[in-house]
């Protein structure tokens, strides 16, 4: 049987890249929370922006979002995992090293676009994950279901289409993808033992 698609963003949903930048800069978390809550960011944050970004040494070492290995590994079981990325294709293979490297499932399955919406349209994907604001809106401009994962930098939109849903860690989103019927009613934490447990009672 053919299984439903998703397809994952990776800076921001699966690499930390943000971490990365606030390593670079010597910047408090809370204060880089004021700084892209505010738009209000730092000359010297702006400027290590633009010398890390899309070189292949930035993205080879980054650290993993919290649980979000794990949580595609257990969605992988019933989903087919696609990865879309807004990073230039100059960097595929170290995208690709990084993912294989730490056992991402379906981790050679990237693509490299700025034009997220129509791709998703085109892999026939369920639904989208996501921590920009003009990818997603993109995306569910075309029509398709986008989890937004709540960062300081996207606080402050507020989205006008049902079709963007937010979410805070990858256990949530982990139990509102397997159980869409609950996903609107349902706002504690749940990890992926719950889910587990879960599978075994047959309720998924």
């Amino acid at each position: 049987m053919t299984k439903p698609r998703l397809a994952i963003d990776l800076d921001g949903v699966c690499a930390d890249f943000m971490g990365f930048i606030l390593s670079l800069t010597n910047t408090d978390k809370n204060d880089a929370d004021y700084y892209f809550h505010t738009g209000n960011i730092s000359s010297k944050m702006t400027e290590v922006l633009n010398n890390v970004v899309n070189k292949p040494e930035t993205y080879a070492n980054l650290e993993m979002i919290r649980d979000s290995q794990e949580s595609l590994v257990i969605l992988s079981e019933f989903y087919d995992i696609y990865y879309v990325t807004g990073r230039d294709p100059s960097i595929t293979s170290v995208t690709n090293q990084w993912l294989n490297d730490r056992h991402y499932p379906n981790a050679n399955e990237v693509t490299f676009t700025q034009d997220k919406g129509i791709t998703c349209l085109s892999l026939g994907v369920q639904c989208a994950v996501e921590d920009q604001v003009k990818y997603a809106e993109d995306i569910a401009n075309c029509g398709t279901k986008v989890w937004l994962f709540d960062r300081p930098y996207n606080k402050s939109v507020t989205f006008s289409s049902d079709l963007v849903k937010r979410v805070h860690c990858w256990e949530d989103l982990t139990f509102f993808i397997m159980f869409p019927s609950r996903s609107e009613k349902i706002v504690s934490i749940v990890t992926p033992a719950y889910f587990e447990k879960e599978k075994q009672n047959g309720n998924t």
